[in-house]
């Protein structure tokens, strides 16, 4: 990697940062902050020399990492061809954007939550409330790059308007399923995602974005 520059990088699958142990609501940083450091550690693994053909993406919460890390590379200067964000979750929702949804969230997390949630370990229960906390006190910046929304049914999306309202000129692509996890597992529809995306890198258009 450090020898010869990039030629193209695609971050999907990106990992959501993990949330501290003695971490309380209230008390985290936004997405931007967190993705500072990740900024940093690609800079160093590259030593700078990402060329000038990077696409950067993710799914679900971490599809909003990729747009932060995307955000933060253009402020230094580094080039980015496009992100990809695969079905993302909505940050525009009370969800996330009302502190007392988050904060109510957390204690229940804490309290009935790690008893009803019984397939969920208590560090699982912990992240998801990191998770909102994260999203909820980070404000997306409009790109000046190409951005690619590929969304399933699922209800807790990003709808099509807060899509548009983030950038008038953003692809979207709709998947034809209704579970956000199968987005991932189902083979047919990860084809087509994938193709979408492929075609996209290529700079071309697909029969998916309307």
């Amino acid at each position: 990697v450090a020898s010869a520059p990039l030629q193209s990088v695609g971050v999907v699958g990106l990992p959501f940062p993990r949330a501290p142990l003695d971490w309380r609501v209230g008390q985290g940083p936004g997405l931007g902050q967190e993705a500072i450091g990740l900024r940093e550690s690609l800079l160093q693994l590259t030593e700078q020399r990402l060329g000038s053909s990077l696409w950067l993406g993710g799914f679900s919460a971490a599809a909003w990492l990729a747009h932060a890390l995307a955000e933060l590379l253009l402020e230094r200067g580094q080039p980015v061809r496009g992100v990809v964000l695969l079905d993302p979750v909505d940050p525009y929702s009370g969800t996330y954007r009302w502190p007392w949804r988050r904060r109510l969230a957390d204690r229940w997390r804490r309290g009935a939550g790690s008893l009803w949630d019984r397939g969920l370990t208590p560090e699982r229960l912990l992240q998801k409330a990191w998770t909102q906390e994260l999203l909820g006190r980070w404000q997306p910046s409009p790109l000046d790059v190409p951005l690619l929304v590929i969304c399933s049914r699922w209800r807790k999306r990003l709808s099509r308007h807060h899509a548009r309202a983030l950038q008038s000129t953003v692809r979207l692509c709709d998947l034809p399923c209704r579970r956000h996890e199968d987005v991932v597992r189902d083979p047919a529809v990860i084809a087509l995602w994938q193709g979408w995306i492929a075609q996209a890198l290529a700079g071309g258009d697909s029969d998916g974005p309307s």
